[in-house]
C-alpha cells in the first residue's frame, strides 16, 4: 500500500496541507435570505462554484469533521430562527439531506467543531446563553453541552482545535468583548478565556483556526484581524486587516490558511480574500463566491486546525482507497432508465448496495477510474447522445456531480483510465466516430481530443494496463478489430490484433497484465469472455463463457478478479447478475451476487478504484 501506512510522510503531508481534504463550503446567507451552498479549494486560488441547495433558505450555522458538515440552526424570513440541522457529505456535491434537530428555535448562533464533535453556541431571539452539540458520524438531534458565561448572539468568531473550543465577541444586547472556551470532549459550562481588543458583533467566522492558532476578523466598521494562541488564555495581539471594513462576513480555515467570504461592507459582497494563519499579515484576493452575500455563516471545512489530527490517523478499516471498491450506474430497469449508482467490494462475494445517484438518467456512458475518482464520459441518451461528463468520489457514497463536457457529444463508448488520465473513445455521435478524447482526472473541466482510431466504429469495449489503453470491438460490421493507445501521450492508435469475432455492444476490463472483453449485442447475444495479453500485441484468447449468452452488461476489476455486472439475457431479459472470473486463469464465471435491480444497459466499465490501470 505504499506511504499509506507509513506515518512519517503522513505526518509530512499533513503539515504540508497535501492531505486531510481542501474543500471548503459556504452554505445559506442573506442578501436575499438563500438556500444556496458553494464551494471552492482552499488551498487553490480562485472562484467558488455550486454544490447544491440547504433544506431550508436561511442564514445558518457550520461545523465540521474531514467528510461531513453540518448547518445548525438559521434566521428564515418567513419564520424567523429556525432549528433545523442539515448535513452534506464533504466530498460529494448535492443538497444537503436532514439531520435532526437543535434543542432551541434560534438566530445568529456559533458554530464550532473538532474531528468527532460540533457545537452550537448562544444564539437571539431571544438570546441565549445555551450550548447543545452533535456527533458526527451519527443523525439525530443535538443534546444540551452547557451554557456560555453570558448569553449572546452575533459571535464575531467562533473556533477550535481538536481539544478546546473558542467563542469570542457578540451582542449581548449591545455588544461584547467577551472570549469564553470549553472542553470540546466533556459537556460544561463556559470558562472565561481573555478580551477582544473591541467589543464587537455580527461577524461569522467559524473555526478560523490552524491546530495552534484561531483569527478573529472583521466587524460593523472594522476590518482588524486579531489572533490568540487557542491553548492558553489571555487578550489576543493584532494581526493585520481584511481589505475593507466587513459585517456578518464568512470565514474558514484549513490548517495553513484562512479565507474571509463575502459579507456587507456596507454593500452586500461576493469576495473572498485570505491570510496565512501562521504569518500575520493584511488580507489577499483569493476569488469569488457565486453571488453577493452576507450572512453566511454555514461556514464548513474538510481541514480546519480542529479536525488536522485526522490527517495522522490509519485509514478508515470501512473503506481504503485501492482496497476493491467498483461501481455500476444507470441503465434500463422498468419502467425505464435510472440515475441509480450501485457499488461492490470485488474481493468480498456479496451482492451490491446502494451508492447514491447520477445526475441525470442514462445508459451505455463509458467508465473511467483512478483510486480516489470514477467517472461517467458520454451518455447515450436514447435517443440521442449527450456530452456530460460526472463523477464522484469512491470513498464518499453519495451522488455524482458535473465534471464538464466531452469534445463531442457521444455515447455507447469505451473507457479506461490511468492514476492520471482518463481515455474514451469507439463511441457513437451518434453515427460511428473514429475520435478518442481524454481528461484530467484530478481536475474538473472538459475533455480534449487525443486522437483518432484505425476506424470509426462504436459499442466498443476497453481494457489497459498504467501504460496503455487497448479498444477492442464495435459496430457497425461488427468489428473484430483492437486498437491500442500509450494512455500519457496523445495521437493515433495503432493496430493491436483482432478479436475471436466481430462484436458491437462489447465490454472490457482488465488487470495490469491481461485484458478481457465479453458480451455482445451484435451480431447477437453473446456468453464468450476473451483475453488479450496487454503487453504485447496480437489475436484475442478464449478465456471461457458468461453463465449465459449476454447485451448490455458492464466489466469491472481489480487486478485479480473480474466481475460482471447486469445485463440482458434472452429469452429471461433484464437480470441483476453478479459473477466473476479470476483474471490470470481461464474458465467460466461463477456466482458472485446479485445487483439492487434487474438492470441492462448500464454502465461501470472498469469503474473501480483497483483496476489494471492503477
Amino acid at each position: 500500500m505504499g506511504n499509506v501506512w507509513d506515518i512519517k510522510a503522513r505526518y509530512k503531508a499533513a503539515m504540508n496541507a497535501e492531505i486531510g481534504g481542501q474543500r471548503c463550503i459556504i452554505a445559506g446567507g442573506s442578501s436575499p435570505y438563500n438556500a444556496t451552498v458553494d464551494y471552492f479549494n482552499i488551498s487553490i486560488l480562485g472562484n467558488a462554484a455550486d454544490f447544491g441547495d440547504l433544506s431550508v433558505i436561511r442564514s445558518t450555522t457550520g461545523c465540521s469533521s474531514s467528510t461531513r458538515g453540518v448547518c445548525m440552526i438559521g434566521e428564515n424570513p418567513d419564520a424567523g430562527g429556525v432549528n433545523v440541522i442539515d448535513y452534506c457529505e464533504i466530498n460529494t456535491l448535492g443538497n444537503f439531506a436532514d439531520f435532526g434537530d437543535s434543542t432551541s428555535t434560534l438566530t445568529n448562533a456559533g458554530g464550532l467543531s473538532n474531528a468527532t464533535r460540533g457545537i452550537r453556541a448562544g444564539g437571539g431571539t431571544p438570546d441565549s446563553n445555551v450550548m447543545d452539540h452533535i456527533t458526527f458520524t451519527t443523525t439525530g438531534n443535538a443534546i444540551d453541552f452547557g451554557d456560555l458565561s453570558v448569553a449572546r448572539k452575533a459571535f464575531i468568531g467562533t473556533g477550535a482545535n481538536p481539544t478546546r473550543g473558542i467563542m469570542g465577541g457578540g451582542s449581548v444586547p449591545g455588544t461584547s468583548n467577551v472570549i469564553d472556551y470549553v472542553s470540546i470532549a466533556s459537556a460544561g459550562n463556559a470558562v472565561d478565556f481573555g478580551d477582544l481588543s473591541a467589543a464587537g458583533m455580527y461577524n461569522s467566522n467559524n473555526n478560523t483556526t490552524s491546530r495552534t492558532k484561531m483569527l478573529f476578523g472583521g466587524g460593523p466598521s472594522s476590518n482588524v484581524i486579531e489572533s490568540i494562541t487557542i491553548a492558553s488564555t489571555g487578550n489576543p495581539t493584532d494581526f493585520g486587516d481584511l481589505t475593507a471594513s466587513k459585517f456578518y462576513v464568512g470565514g474558514t480555515s484549513n490548517s495553513v490558511r484562512v479565507v474571509f467570504a463575502g459579507g456587507g461592507t456596507p454593500s452586500h459582497t461576493n469576495v473572498i480574500e485570505y491570510v496565512t494563519i501562521e504569518t500575520s499579515g493584511n488580507g489577499a484576493d483569493f476569488g469569488d463566491l457565486t453571488a453577493t452575500k452576507y450572512g453566511n455563516k454555514g461556514c464548513i471545512s474538510a481541514s480546519h486546525g480542529g479536525i488536522n489530527q485526522d490527517v495522522l490517523q490509519r485509514p478508515s478499516v470501512n473503506y481504503m482507497p485501492g482496497s476493491g471498491r467498483a461501481v455500476t450506474w444507470g441503465g434500463y430497469t422498468a419502467p425505464g432508465f435510472t440515475k441509480n449508482i450501485s457499488y461492490i467490494h470485488i474481493p468480498t462475494l456479496g451482492n451490491a448496495v446502494d451508492f447514491g445517484d447520477m445526475v441525470n438518467n442514462s445508459r451505455f456512458t463509458a467508465g473511467i477510474s483512478s483510486s480516489t475518482r470514477g467517472m461517467s464520459s458520454g451518455v447515450d441518451t436514447a435517443p440521442g447522445v449527450a456530452n456530460r461528463i460526472e463523477y464522484f468520489e469512491f470513498a464518499s457514497r453519495g451522488n455524482a456531480a458535473d465534471f464538464g463536457d466531452t469534445v463531442t457529444a457521444h455515447g455507447v463508448g469505451g473507457g479506461h483510465g490511468s492514476q492520471t488520465r482518463g481515455v474514451d473513445g469507439a463511441y457513437a455521435t451518434p453515427s460511428a466516430s473514429d475520435g478518442i478524447d481524454y481528461i484530467t482526472i484530478a481536475t474538473v473541466g472538459n475533455a480534449s481530443d487525443f486522437g483518432d482510431l484505425t476506424s470509426a466504429r462504436y459499442g466498443g469495449g476497453a481494457c489497459g494496463s498504467t501504460t496503455r489503453s487497448v479498444f477492442g470491438g464495435g459496430a457497425p460490421g461488427p468489428s473484430d478489430v483492437m486498437d491500442y493507445i500509450t494512455t500519457a501521450s496523445t495521437g493515433n492508435a495503432n493496430d493491436f490484433g483482432d478479436l475471436l469475432a466481430g462484436r458491437g455492444g462489447v465490454s472490457g476490463t482488465s488487470s495490469s497484465i491481461r485484458g478481457l472483453f465479453a458480451g455482445s449485442n451484435t451480431p447477437g447475444e453473446s456468453n464468450v469472455i476473451q483475453y488479450i495479453t496487454i503487453a504485447s500485441t496480437g489475436d484475442a484468447t478464449d478465456f471461457g463463457d458468461l453463465s449465459a449468452a449476454t447485451q448490455g452488461c458492464a466489466l469491472t476489476s481489480n487486478k485479480t478478479r473480474a466481475v460482471r455486472m447486469g445485463g440482458e439475457s434472452s429469452p429471461a431479459g433484464a437480470v441483476n447478475v453478479l459473477e466473476y472470473v479470476t483474471i490470470d486463469t481461464t474458465g467460466n464465471t461463477a456466482d458472485f451476487g446479485d445487483l439492487p435491480a434487474v438492470k441492462h444497459s448500464i454502465s461501470g466499465n472498469k469503474a473501480s478504484d483497483s483496476h489494471g490501470g492503477l
